[in-house]
């Protein structure tokens, strides 16, 4: 099975999947039962660890997918999302 690299912001992990997309959605899945508060951008990029090739996903959408509320920075409270 491929191996990926999924990183985004602060956030970096590798990552063994069939697609480049289901890496990047399993990967940010984690944050779920994180405790760290993880700074991400608004781009995920997904290279495969043999290549040199990215896709870069949103990674609000891939968040959202997810069921993972968060917040923006530098938006005063901060906004959840809904």
């Amino acid at each position: 099975m491929p191996e990926f690299i999924v990183s985004s912001g602060d956030f970096n992990v590798r990552i063994k999947r069939r697609s480049a997309r289901r890496a990047a959605l399993d990967a940010i899945g984690l944050l779920k039962t994180s405790d760290e508060d993880i700074h991400l951008g608004l781009m995920v990029g997904v290279c495969g660890v043999d290549s040199e090739d990215f896709i870069y996903l949103s990674t609000i959408v891939l968040m959202e997918e997810n069921g993972i509320n968060f917040k923006f920075l530098g938006d005063g409270d901060g906004r959840d999302s809904a």
